[in-house]
């Protein structure tokens, strides 16, 4: 793929994850703006080390937020900067590991994200949640997008009750 048109991409496919949130699942309505927690696409942080090849191909970094919409009605995937007032859930992967290697890894991949949830500004909530993988013979975004399904799991768990400094998953 053309890394220059990554940022075209990434930006269709958050803002259909917008959209089929409300538009594919009967909710019994909208979310009141008041109760909507607004979700940007996950961030790298620069000493996870994630290869520029998972960067660039996989879409792991909405394909989270996208899954935690399927489990929780109030998450809203966004594109640009989430409102300053509000209920604000960031997301940024911690560690990646065995993900990027190709055929010479042997072994888990594993993945942890950390996640603040804030409210008008005020952190409300913290957590950290790691996912491994056996890995085996599909490739690493159909392993990140997997991943990306059951960290919205432990993730939406965490929402019902946010608490500081929450550690979930395995």
């Amino acid at each position: 793929m053309d890394r220059g048109r990554l940022p075209l991409v990434r930006r269709l496919a958050l803002a259909l994850a917008c959209l089929l949130p409300n538009l594919a699942c009967d909710r019994g309505g909208t979310v009141p703006p008041e109760a909507q927690i607004h979700t940007p696409p996950v961030v790298y942080d620069g000493a996870a080390r994630v290869p520029d090849i998972i960067v660039s191909s996989c879409t792991f970094d909405v394909d989270l937020p996208r899954a935690l919409a399927k489990e929780v009605p109030e998450v809203q995937p966004v594109i640009e900067a989430p409102p300053e007032t509000g209920r604000v859930l960031t997301m940024e992967v911690l560690t990646m590991r065995g993900f990027g290697q190709g055929a010479d890894w042997q072994g888990d991949k594993r993945l942890t994200v950390a996640g603040k949830l804030s409210e008008h500004g005020k952190t409300v909530g913290t957590f950290k949640v790691r996912h491994t993988s056996p890995g085996g013979v599909v490739g690493d975004c159909v392993l990140l997008e997997r991943a990306a399904k059951d960290l919205a799991v432990d993730i939406a768990g965490w929402l019902e009750a946010p608490k500081m400094g929450a550690d979930l998953g395995g």
